[in-house]
């Protein structure tokens, strides 16, 4: 009979902590063989070369797969990193990872993760942008509706201040949406925020 080999308790601990999802790296430096990880992931779900999830996917699944596939330096952005910073209410069916080298998409349950190429500032677990570079890197890929329905529920739960991102938005020299960012971000005297713009984000016009 053979041997049964149990899974070490640090890539246990790996699974736990990154959703389900763990690299064949991860697993050979745990202490497992080649073959062994062979036979513990034959039964898992190869999400990309090198990366696997072991149980069903959740959104957090497709984060890790997008980090361990892109990389030591790799974080998540966009709107991503404004959700996993409390920014939103519900995760983006798009998440936005950004890596040192290019990287095809991949699609981890009812997610896809979307790979930009560059190496940013970032922090915590999973790695992701500061919020305040999250909300600019979302304005890129949003309307100007959507932009302002994002920065304004980023500021109502308090996670991210006007004046710092309009220093973010100071080092950028080109940021679709400057100007409204820039009202947002402006008070109004007699007016506390952000009051003036609830008219226009129910109504659904433009700034």
């Amino acid at each position: 009979m053979r041997r049964r080999t149990n899974l070490p308790d640090a890539a246990a601990r790996l699974l736990q902590s990154q959703a389900g999802v763990i690299s064949t790296a991860q697993l050979l430096a745990s202490g497992l063989s080649r073959r062994v990880v062979d036979r513990f992931t034959a039964g898992w779900e190869q999400v990309t070369q090198g990366v696997h999830l072991a149980g069903p996917p959740r959104w957090e699944s497709a984060v890790w797969a997008g980090l361990l596939h892109g990389g030591a330096q790799a974080a998540a952005g966009g709107m991503a990193a404004c959700f996993l910073e409390r920014a939103l209410r519900d995760p983006p069916s798009t998440i936005l990872v950004w890596a040192p080298n290019a990287r095809r998409q991949l699609v981890v349950g009812d997610w896809t993760v979307e790979f930009r190429r560059g190496v940013v500032d970032a922090y915590r677990s999973p790695r992701r942008t500061r919020i305040h570079e999250g909300l600019l890197d979302a304005a890129r890929t949003s309307n100007e509706r959507d932009t302002i329905a994002t920065i304004a529920s980023a500021f109502s739960r308090q996670v991210a201040d006007p004046g710092r991102l309009l220093e973010a938005l100071e080092l950028r020299q080109r940021q679709p949406h400057r100007a409204t960012i820039e009202a947002l971000c402006t008070p109004v005297p007699g007016l506390a925020w952000p009051g003036r713009w609830l008219p226009r984000l129910s109504c659904g016009l433009a700034v």
